[in-house]
């Protein structure tokens, strides 16, 4: 597909047919059109709320896992994932999207600081042992599962994250899980500890049971009434102003109470030739009535 790109037998390609990596050689390297660069699709890690799965009961404790949002490099990941393009988020929610100013507005955001990390460790509980780890009163390191799924930005993610983690004193036990193990749904839900994925969605009709056979985007099981009164109302309404105030409402909730933490934004490349006006990157099949062939 860069061949076909760079020697002008394609007008335009999806966002999937190239990789970031591709993207930037036509940027550097190609005369012929635009190489647009939009958001994609978020990438997350969510805890493990349901205690029968979860090896490590701290991560339900809303002071840990604002230690450790507080110690998530979003500009290292940034960095290392996409050469510094992009742009930090704090929700999942698309700049796009008509209420995003005001979430964006109200939301609660967590800046890396690993002295905010330690202070609500400590008052977890937990102090730096010998080694500078965080462990409890009994000695006990705290030390969750991390895993991420196969594939090379996923993988990238988690070593960038692992090592962030470690200079502020948090250990994991980090493993990549392999796609083959990824497929099956009870997998996905049934994790040990942080697990890695795309957006969750928290109402309590997605969490994964034997009886729904594992169906559902809750992977980590968290359960929220407030959330839940929030998301009845929205899904109740027709009005769109309503509808979108409500949600502002339920992902101001996710922000404080953390089920899951953003961490970037994929990003989509487009390529297309300088003949063809009116692609818009962040919605490019919507816009297709718009394109002319100059």
């Amino acid at each position: 597909m860069l061949a076909n790109v760079l020697s002008g037998e394609v007008d335009i390609t999806y966002s999937n047919a190239l990789r970031f990596e591709h993207a930037l050689v036509l940027k550097r390297e190609w005369n012929g059109g635009v190489v647009a660069l939009a958001p994609a699709a978020a990438s997350v890690e969510y805890p493990q709320f349901r205690p029968e799965y979860q090896k490590t009961p701290a991560l339900v404790d809303l002071r840990v896992r604002k230690a450790l949002m507080h110690s998530i490099d979003k500009q290292a990941l940034h960095d290392g994932l996409f050469g510094g393009l992009g742009t930090i988020a704090h929700s999942t929610v698309s700049p796009e999207e008509s209420f995003f100013p005001e979430l964006d507005r109200v939301i609660t955001k967590y800046d890396y600081d690993p002295r905010k990390t330690e202070a609500f460790m400590n008052d977890a509980g937990f102090v730096k042992d010998a080694a500078g780890l965080f462990a409890d009163s009994n000695g006990e390191r705290f030390r969750p599962d991390f895993h991420v799924l196969s594939g090379l930005t996923f993988e990238q993610q988690g070593a960038i994250m692992r090592d962030t983690w470690q200079r502020a004193g948090i250990d994991t036990n980090y493993y990549v899980m392999p796609t083959a193990q990824s497929r099956e749904a009870v997998n996905r839900h049934t994790f040990s500890g942080l697990g890695n994925g795309r957006p969750n969605t928290f109402s309590a009709d997605q969490i994964g049971t034997p009886e729904n056979k594992w169906a559902g985007s809750n992977r980590g099981g968290w359960f929220s009434p407030e959330y839940e009164t929030l998301y009845a109302a929205f899904n109740n309404s027709l009005d769109r102003a309503e509808r979108d105030r409500l949600q502002v409402q339920m992902f101001k909730l996710a922000s404080e109470q953390l089920p899951t933490f953003m961490l970037y934004f994929d990003i989509k490349q487009v390529a297309y030739i300088n003949e063809l006006v009116g692609v818009q990157a962040t919605n490019l099949w919507w816009t297709a009535h718009q394109w002319d062939l100059r």
